[in-house]
C-alpha cells in the first residue's frame, strides 16, 4: 500500500469515528473503527519528517491547519464555539514535529538535553488538552526513532497503545492495534496525491459538514 491509499483509509476511519461522536455517541463500535487513524496519522508524521526538505514550510502548514481546524472541532464535536479544554489533533501533530525536531538539533552533541525536551513538549500537549495529549507526541516521536526496525516499531507502539489505554480508560482504544495490519503493508512509496491540501483541508471541512448537517435533523 502507498502513502496516499494508508492516507485514505486513515480519513474514512476518522471520518467514521466523528460520525459516531455526532450522531451516535452511544454506538461502540463507531469508536472502535476510529481507532486506526491517529496511528495512521502519527506514522506519516514521523515519515514526513525523514523525507521532506521544506521542514519549516511543513511545520507551518501543521500549525495554520491546527487553527483553521478548531472552531469546527469545538462546534461539531464539543457543542461549543470555544471549547478550550480540547483542541484538535493537529495542535498533536504539530507538536509531535517540534518533538522530533528537537531531539534531531540536539542528538549529536546533547542528547540528554533532546530527551528532556521530548518530556516537555510532551507535558505541553498534556496541559494543553491538544487530541490525545502526551501520547500523541511520544507516538510520533517512537515511529520516528523506530522507523528502520519494524519489529521493534510495532512492539512499541503495542506497548505505548496499550499504557494509553489503560491511562484513557477508553473502551475503544485497545483496537488501535489494528492500525499496525495496513502499515505493515506500506510499501515506501507516496502514492498519486488529490487535490493539494486535500488531507489537511478534508479535516475540518468533515467536522463542518456534520456540524451543518446535525443542524439540519
Amino acid at each position: 500500500m502507498n502513502a496516499t491509499f494508508l492516507k485514505i483509509i486513515a480519513l474514512c476511519s476518522m471520518l467514521i469515528d466523528h460520525i459516531g461522536t455526532v450522531f451516535f455517541p452511544q454506538v461502540l463500535i463507531f469508536s472502535i473503527l476510529g481507532r486506526l487513524a491517529f496511528p495512521i496519522f502519527c506514522f506519516f508524521i514521523a515519515q514526513g519528517f525523514a523525507h521532506t526538505s521544506h521542514l519549516k514550510r511543513y511545520g507551518l502548514r501543521l500549525l495554520v491547519f491546527a487553527f483553521l481546524s478548531e472552531i469546527p472541532f469545538d462546534v461539531a464535536l464539543k457543542g461549543s464555539w470555544f471549547y478550550w479544554k480540547s483542541q484538535n489533533v493537529f495542535f498533536t501533530l504539530f507538536l509531535g514535529l517540534c518533538a522530533l525536531w528537537f531531539l534531531e538539533y540536539t542528538r549529536e552533541k546533547f542528547p540528554f538535553l533532546g530527551l528532556i525536551g521530548v518530556a516537555a513538549i510532551s507535558s505541553l500537549a498534556q496541559i494543553l488538552h491538544t487530541d490525545y495529549g502526551w501520547y500523541g507526541v511520544i507516538l510520533i516521536v517512537f515511529f520516528y526513532i523506530c522507523r528502520d526496525n519494524k519489529l521493534m516499531l510495532w512492539i512499541v507502539f503495542l506497548l505505548l497503545n496499550t499504557g494509553f489505554h489503560v491511562w484513557a480508560h477508553s473502551a475503544a482504544q485497545v483496537y488501535a492495534a489494528f492500525a499496525l495490519i495496513p502499515l505493515s503493508f506500506y510499501n515506501g512509496k507516496r502514492g498519486a496525491h488529490p487535490v493539494p491540501y486535500f488531507f489537511y483541508g478534508f479535516y475540518p471541512a468533515h467536522l463542518l459538514f456534520l456540524f451543518g448537517l446535525k443542524q439540519l435533523l
